[in-house]
């Protein structure tokens, strides 16, 4: 399989701020220290956005890179630092400017102020882009930007993977303090469902009747849709403002001056975000942490954590050769899991490689514990987490709905060679082939792709255009320098030939012909959705790209000089938003072509033949199945449809 580098990321859509104009000026800034450790340190100049002159994005962009340069120098020099922490700075200090990207994009739709993660534009192939707090791979999480006097209605409908659902009002949150402190919550065991088992909550600052969680003075929400199976799918939410008017056009264009005034905002607050991000707490100053173990479990209401939840962490630090085990007992609770992160506190990445288990995941040995192997190198037993070739990194445990005692010490840890593994383990622990593993791995990787297709919803489409915007003002090669790519992407062409576990679903079809067909129709809504958004998108593109250049001629024709008209015409080959540019994403985009669509189509219904197939289902039952998916295709249709045209005419201008 050939693996590229990748260029498309993921953010949330905004509205346009209009005729915004700034000037850069680079100063001198003293950073106030968030603990006493940090007390003396020097930092870096600031950038203090007026609205005086007139300054591109592709200045404000330098801008940011310095910043971002600085900040790694400011980092570095921190007393806790290590070379191993130093080496992932760069690429960490993109993260968070990646994530206050998102948060800031927003900030700008007041009705819709909503970021997702992982991020539903990841490209196949590739490790979904980090953001720093220890995110748990098993949620797919929402983080809402709310006013402190507005009214939020929320609407979960519980997928069939669903373990645990958990929503948290955040005090100070803004893009540049994700880590802020929780305020009232609630979980899925607290909630009252609906009819139709689905769940209504209410957040605001007044109390509703039903569901309600006071959200007086808080400024974020945090939404997390816990999902421990895989291969099952995750609940759909949706977020409305309800107390005013939602009056945000579909998408408004970022203009050259629209797209300075937002990255003058983040280089502005990039500095406040450092000062508030994980590297300033992994390992917290005030809270160390052993070396190759972990700490007992602690409740987790803190720098944005979970209330009602519990924790344990630690580090590991290996020489080559060596292993650490940690033995964990028995754990009574709803939901529990272990991952590893970086030296700087992101999660190792999670899709293709085996960083993290959570409690159906893992393996119990005979004696009722769970032995949790941290290598290298894959040693050929269950529960083996990957360093990834990292000599050191954190470990995070964490459990939610506990339905026992927690452990009250931590975890017994033990290091010892790898090459002996077998000695320190359980006589009866099952040997794992590399062919297993490989199989294991297949599964996850395929399973993650598909839950993040199954999250996929419009906005994508919205999101795509604005960082279209983002990348024409600056250049892609800028975008990616500042706000990072994924790790890797699988080419189109390998994808074709890239099919999951073929012969199990083959196999399927021949056992159990009406299980199979079942499942396929079960996956046709999905299926439609990924053919149908790159669809619109192409649409939207065209549009744009159509717009430009009509406005272009016309300006050319207007002039009457020839060489105008001509250059008008032969920009549309040229600019990055061109018809040109739109006509090779539409058919060669590894993520947003709809070659890609067709595959990912392709791949949702090769799911659904390997994994869904379960009961055989009477003809009156796949009857009634069928219904149900022609339902759901023709409203998907009918409302996508309307706002591609909605897009479309806005575009075109009419």
């Amino acid at each position: 399989m050939a693996v590229q580098r990748a260029t498309e990321t993921r953010t949330r859509g905004g509205s346009r701020s209009h005729g915004t104009l700034i000037a850069v000026v680079v100063g001198s800034l003293a950073l106030v220290s968030p603990s006493p450790a940090l007390a003396g340190q020097t930092t870096s100049p600031p950038v203090m956005l007026t609205s005086a002159g007139s300054t591109s994005a592709i200045d404000v962009s330098n801008v940011i890179a310095e910043i971002q340069n600085q900040l790694i120098g400011v980092n570095g020099a921190l007393p806790f630092m290590t070379p191993e922490r130093i080496a992932e700075l760069p690429s960490y200090i993109r993260d968070i400017s990646y994530f206050q990207l998102l948060g800031t994009l927003a900030q700008m739709n007041p009705t819709d102020p909503t970021v997702r993660f992982p991020y539903i534009t990841t490209e196949v192939g590739g490790n979904p882009i980090q953001i720093e707090g220890q995110a748990n791979p098993d949620n797919i999480f929402n983080f809402v930007f709310t006013q402190p006097d507005g009214t939020y209605v929320i609407h979960f409908a519980p997928g069939s993977g669903t373990v645990d659902f958990n929503i948290t009002s955040q005090y100070d949150f803004s893009p540049s303090n994700v880590n802020s402190p929780p305020g009232d919550g609630l979980q899925l065991a607290d909630l009252t469902p609906n009819a139709d088992g689905s769940y209504t909550i209410t957040v605001s600052p007044t109390p509703h009747e039903g569901n309600w969680i006071d959200s007086d003075g808080a400024t974020g929400i945090w939404i997390r849709d816990t999902v421990h199976d895989w291969t099952t799918s995750p609940g759909v939410v949706t977020i409305d403002r309800t107390d005013v008017a939602a009056t945000d056009p579909v998408y408004t264009p970022l203009s050259d001056s629209d797209v300075a005034a937002l990255l003058g905002r983040i280089a502005d607050e990039l500095p406040e975000h450092n000062l508030n991000s994980q590297v300033f707490y992994t390992p917290p100053p005030n809270l160390p942490t052993p070396d190759n173990g972990v700490i007992p479990f602690i409740p987790t209401n803190i720098n944005g954590g979970l209330p009602g939840q519990f924790m344990s962490f630690g580090n590991f630090n290996l020489e080559p050769g060596q292993a650490l085990i940690l033995r964990a007992p028995e754990i009574d609770a709803t939901y529990y899991n272990i991952q590893l992160s970086d030296p700087v506190g992101r999660l190792l990445p999670f899709q293709y490689a085996q960083t993290s288990l959570n409690d159906i995941q893992s393996f119990q040995a005979s004696d009722g514990n769970t032995y949790y192997v941290i290598s290298a190198t894959n040693p050929g037993v269950p529960n083996w987490l990957d360093t990834g070739g990292l000599s050191s990194g954190g470990i995070f445990l964490r459990i939610q709905g506990p339905e026992g005692p927690i452990p009250t010490g931590p975890l017994q840890a033990e290091l010892v060679p790898v090459a002996d593994i077998r000695d320190y383990l359980p006589a009866d622990t099952p040997v794992v082939t590399p062919e297993q593993f490989a199989a294991q791995l297949e599964l996850r990787a395929f399973s993650l792709e598909n839950l993040l297709s199954l999250s996929k919803d419009s906005s994508w489409i919205t999101t795509t255009l604005q960082i279209d915007d983002i990348k024409a003002a600056i250049g892609s090669g800028t975008f990616d320098q500042l706000f990072g790519t994924q790790d890797s992407y699988v080419s189109l062409a390998d994808r074709f030939t890239d099919v999951f576990d073929p012969s199990t679903a083959v196999q399927n079809i021949i056992n159990n012909p009406l299980g199979s067909m079942s499942a396929v129709v079960q996956s046709l809504p999905q299926a439609f959705k990924e053919l149908e958004y790159p669809l619109i998108l192409a649409m939207a593109r065209g549009a744009r790209a159509l717009a430009d250049t009509l406005q272009s001629m016309d300006g050319g024709m207007s002039s009457g000089n020839g060489f105008d008209l001509f250059s008008a015409l032969t920009q549309s080959f040229t600019d990055p938003n061109g018809l040109a540019s739109v006509f090779a994403q539409t058919l060669f985009d590894p993520g947003t072509s709809i070659t890609a669509g067709l595959l990912n189509a392709r791949d949702a219904i090769q799911f659904a033949l390997v994994t869904g197939v379960h009961d055989t289902p009477g003809l009156w039952q796949l009857a009634t199945e069928a219904q149900e998916s022609l339902a759901q295709i023709t409203a998907m249709f009918s409302h996508d449809f309307a706002m591609g045209m909605d897009l479309v005419d806005q575009l075109l201008g009419f």
